[in-house]
This record gives C-alpha cells, sequence and structure tokens, in this order.
C-alpha cells in the first residue's frame, strides 16, 4: 500500500520517469516484484500507463513526435498491451483530425474578417494573406477546401481593386506590389494587364495635361539668320553700349512671335 500510494503520488506531481529511484516508474517497479498479483499494483499499472497515454497525447497534437514515442515507449515498458496502444493511437488521430477543422475553421472566419476589414496584406502576420497561407498549408479538404479556394479568388479580386485604386491615386510602387500578390493568387494575367495599360495611360495623360518642357526645347533652339540691330547715332558717338531683353515666342514652324522688350 506506501509502494501504491508513492507510484499515485508521484503521477500527481508528474514526476513519471524521474528523478531516478524517486519517480512514479521507479515505485512500480518495486510494487510488482513485491505484490505482482495485488489490486494495488493493477491499479498503480492502469494508472500510470494511462499518465504515459496523456504524455504521449499531449506531444502528438503539438506535433513532437520524438516526445509522443518517448512516453509511448514507457507506456509499453511499463505494461501497456498492443490494444491499449492501438486505441491510444486511434484516439490521438481523431483528436487531431478535430483540432485541425477547429484551426481550419478558425483560420477561415479570420481571413473573412481580414478581407472585410481591408486588412489584405498588411499588417504582417495579422492579414488575409498571412492567414490564408496558413489555411492552405494545413491542406484543408472538403466545405473547408472549397471555402479556401473562394477565399483565394477574393483576395486577388481585392488586391487587383485596391491596385486599380492606388494607379488612379498615382501610387505606382504600391500598385505593382499589389499586382504582384494578385498574381500570386491567382488573378489572371488579362486583369494584371488591364491594371498596367490603365497606369500606361494615366502616366500619358498626366504628361499630355503638364505640357511640353519649355527650358528643355529652349536649349535646343539655333538661330538660322541673323540681322544686325541698328545702333543709335548718338550712342554710337558717345561709345555708350548696352542690352536689351527681349521675350518672343517660337512658333512650330521656327518663326518668332509676339516680340516683347523686357
Amino acid at each position: 500500500q506506501s509502494l501504491a500510494s508513492l507510484v499515485h503520488e508521484r503521477i500527481r506531481s508528474d514526476e513519471l520517469t524521474s528523478p531516478a529511484g524517486d519517480s512514479a516508474a521507479a515505485y512500480l517497479s518495486q510494487l510488482r516484484a513485491a505484490a505482482p498479483t495485488a489490486p494495488a499494483t493493477e491499479q498503480a499499472t492502469d494508472a500510470l500507463i494511462d499518465a504515459f497515454f496523456s504524455k504521449a497525447q499531449q506531444n502528438a497534437l503539438t506535433g513532437d513526435t520524438a516526445d509522443e514515442g518517448r512516453w509511448l515507449a514507457a507506456a509499453r515498458a511499463n505494461g501497456a498491451s498492443a490494444s491499449q496502444v492501438a486505441q491510444f493511437q486511434r484516439q490521438v488521430a481523431s483528436a487531431q483530425s478535430k483540432a485541425a477543422h477547429v484551426k481550419a475553421d478558425h483560420l477561415a472566419a479570420l481571413v473573412k474578417a481580414r478581407l472585410q476589414s481591408g486588412s489584405l496584406t498588411s499588417p504582417a502576420g495579422d492579414s488575409a494573406a498571412d492567414y490564408l497561407q496558413q489555411l492552405e498549408n494545413s491542406h484543408p479538404t472538403g466545405s473547408a477546401g472549397a471555402a479556401a479556394a473562394g477565399d483565394r479568388s477574393e483576395l486577388a479580386d481585392k488586391l487587383i481593386a485596391r491596385a486599380r485604386n492606388e494607379i488612379r491615386s498615382g501610387e505606382t510602387p504600391q500598385a505593382n506590389a499589389d499586382l504582384t500578390a494578385a498574381t500570386s493568387w491567382g488573378a489572371s494575367a488579362a486583369a494584371v494587364k488591364a491594371v498596367q495599360r490603365l497606369g500606361t495611360s494615366s502616366t500619358a495623360a498626366s504628361q499630355h495635361a503638364a505640357g511640353p518642357n519649355v527650358a528643355a526645347l529652349a536649349a535646343q533652339l539655333q538661330r538660322v539668320r541673323y540681322a544686325p540691330p541698328e545702333y543709335p547715332d548718338r550712342a554710337l558717338n558717345d561709345r555708350i553700349s548696352g542690352s536689351v531683353v527681349v521675350q518672343y515666342v517660337v512658333d512650330k514652324k521656327g518663326r518668332t512671335t509676339d516680340i516683347k522688350v523686357t
């Protein structure tokens, strides 16, 4: 009874296999040697095996396969039967399936919420794109897979729409980034090219609205004929020189018009 009590105490304190000589497994070994057929021995054995299975299940659900295997091996070493191990594995598979469904539903809800709020690609780690990537990495099937495909299409459409607005606002770098993201989420090449053409036409329109570069054109002017000015006699006699600033327009044929002394 003393040894059985120690086994149960160590299970409650989570000292299943350590410290050496003072663990639930150590006291169960002594109990089996002292009273192998006693009811207390059977109860203590079942309790420790259940504790090992519980540990293994926790590790299985977190993806820690190494520790899962270690606890399963401990369960077998302490008397777990093949049927008990098989039952445990079925329970773990069912629990993992349920956990995957719960996680997929949670991610799908997050994707929907971010799509509605307009958080398509930012903030980093908390956007529709981030959660949709996590959802797809879990390889959803059935209705969850169909929902993920719909979210992918909606995200691509919203990125195209946002890029179109950015182009119209002159935010070309942001638009290009959204077009790249839209392509990665399945946007058609035609939709992307339509926005790019919009950007090209917007650039041309803005350049046309700004008018010609007068300074650049003026730098290209070349005099083709020279007419000497009439020097005033008085200024010539008095040796007076000076300069006159003239403003004029050069038309497309190279003729000067609207001449004004400024």
